[in-house]
């Protein structure tokens, strides 16, 4: 059995495996991103506001979901792309 700790997201008390958050969480962060690839595989062009308002995500998840590559590395959405503050390259 893995270590206590509490979850970042809800502060549930869980016995960590693979995951650093508790089921409850992972299986809401699965479901958010279900529903962001779905709609972007029918709306490839969508800018992020549009992600925001059609499900309800929250714009720094959807954003921390681009950073760690789990959303673009499935579904080709350029508008997407997260630019480089200083220089403006891509960096995803």
């Amino acid at each position: 059995m893995g270590n206590l700790l509490n979850c970042p997201r809800c502060g549930a008390v869980f016995a960590r495996d693979r995951h650093d958050l508790c089921k409850t969480c992972v299986e809401k962060e699965n479901q958010q991103l279900n529903l962001l690839k779905k709609y972007l595989e029918g709306n490839p062009d969508a800018q992020l506001k549009d992600l925001v308002r059609v499900t309800g995500v929250a714009e720094e998840v959807i954003l921390s979901y681009v950073r760690q590559n789990r959303l673009i590395s499935v579904v080709d959405a350029p508008a997407l792309t997260i630019l480089c503050e200083e220089c403006k390259t891509p960096i995803v």
